[in-house]
Parts: C-alpha cells; structure tokens; sequence
C-alpha cells in the first residue's frame, strides 16, 4: 500500500521559504547562518529543515540563504519531506540518471506536483518562480484532497510512495 506524506505542510513550508525575502547565533551545520544575519524565525526553520535532512547545504559548511532556489532543487526538498524511498524515473532528457534530483523530479512528475517546462524538459537548473512554487501547492493540496477522499489518513501516516 502506498504510504502518504505530509504534501502540504511540505509545500506550504518551502513556499514560505522561497517567499520570505527578508534576510534579517550561529546555525549548527551552516557557517553562513546566525540569528542576526537571518533572524529568528529563518534560523529556526533552516535548522529544522536541515535537523530533518529535507534540506542540504550548498556546501558541508554553507547554506546560502539568500541564493535562489533551482527547480532540481525545490522538488528534491518536496520529495525528502514526502519521506518517499521509491526511486522514480523520469523521461527529462535534461535530468540525468545519478544526479541528486533524478528521482525527486520523477517523484513530482508521477504526483503531477510539478511538471516541465515542455514534454521532454525539466530545466533543473533554473529558478522556480512563485507562479510554479504556487501550482506546486495547488497540485499538493489537489493530491492530498484526492488521497483523503481515497481513505488515507495523510497526517498519521507521514509517507507517501
């Protein structure tokens, strides 16, 4: 049986994130990181995201904060928080088989999460905008609403795949 995730709360979180353009002690994993340099509430959250393994840094040391999200980037966040171990594929000649996004872009394209940007292209690379972040959330919660519907119980479960 399938088991189901948290879609939402994930997808509502990263979009607060992409969102949150304010910048405003130090991060356990990140050397880039502090309460001063990115408030509170930011610090909290990036520690939690990375606590949970559903976000890496840039590098074993930095976080980047104010760098934009890439696609490859936002759905393998989606995918980690789904706390999904099915290996997907994907037919996006631009998503190569061994990279840290192949399976987390097959996982949104089989969930109609996140789409790409032609039939045969992903574009991994490139930003997500806040017009796809926001379709992502459309799609989560159309997906959760359709899961529930079906008889799963999305919060208790925690899993989906």
């Amino acid at each position: 049986m399938k088991k189901i995730t948290r879609t939402i709360v994930a997808v509502l979180l990263i979009v607060s994130c992409l969102l949150t353009v304010a910048v405003p002690t130090q991060a356990a994993y990140f050397t880039d990181v502090s309460r001063s340099t990115v408030g509170s509430e930011t610090f909290d959250a990036i520690n939690y995201m990375a606590d949970n393994g559903y976000m890496v840094g840039t590098s074993t040391t930095h976080f980047s904060p104010t760098q934009n999200l890439t696609r490859a980037m936002f759905v393998s966040i989606l995918y980690r928080y789904s706390g999904s171990a099915e290996k997907y594929t994907n037919s996006f000649t631009d998503v190569p088989t061994g990279t840290y996004y192949y399976y987390a872009v097959g996982w949104a394209a089989h969930y109609n999460i996140v789409a790409g940007v032609t039939t045969t292209q992903f574009a991994p690379n490139n930003y997500v905008t806040r017009e796809q972040a926001l379709e992502a959330i459309h799609n989560g919660i159309a997906l959760a609403g359709e899961l529930k519907d079906a008889g799963y119980d999305i919060l208790a479960v925690g899993e989906m795949g």
